[in-house]
């Protein structure tokens, strides 16, 4: 057996790999051939139908309604971060049982985590204000923000 390292054979053989399908612009389509075939998934004729039918169910999967909770699903309180894990902990069981969709679980852990940053905020900059106070220095940061535009 012979090896050749012949750059035209290399391109007779990617060649042969490529799909045989021009597109209206003259250039041709970039993909690989199926094997045994010409052209690639998208331009055989042999597989008009299964694109027909992938093209039908991704339109079905598509129109699928938004999973959300039902209307009448009761209010939480999530004022502090053990009521937000409390939430979390519940949502985690619900989609380990199947009676929670997984992506409403997933906006809910997203959510979640927005909401604790600014749970987490809230005591530092009611902190902030009483050292300002104490040092009058509120005034001045009032002041400083409203010239800034900041308020």
């Amino acid at each position: 057996m012979e090896i050749t390292n012949s750059p035209s054979e290399s391109l007779g053989a990617r060649m042969k790999n490529q799909c045989e399908h021009r597109k209206p612009n003259g250039a041709s389509c970039r993909a690989h051939a199926r094997t045994g075939d010409r052209f690639c998934f998208f331009h055989s004729p042999e597989t008009a139908q299964a694109r027909r039918q992938a093209r039908k169910a991704g339109g079905i999967e598509r129109s699928r309604k938004a999973s959300v909770l039902p209307a009448d699903t009761p209010h939480k309180s999530l004022c502090n971060s053990t009521e937000v894990c409390e939430l979390l902990a519940e949502a985690i069981n619900e989609v380990r049982c199947g009676k929670l969709d997984p992506k409403v679980a997933n906006s809910m852990g997203y959510l979640a985590g927005i909401l604790l940053h600014g749970l987490e905020q809230g005591p530092v900059e009611e902190r902030l204000a009483r050292l300002e106070a104490s040092l009058g220095l509120a005034a001045k940061t009032s002041r400083l923000q409203s010239e800034l535009g900041m308020q």
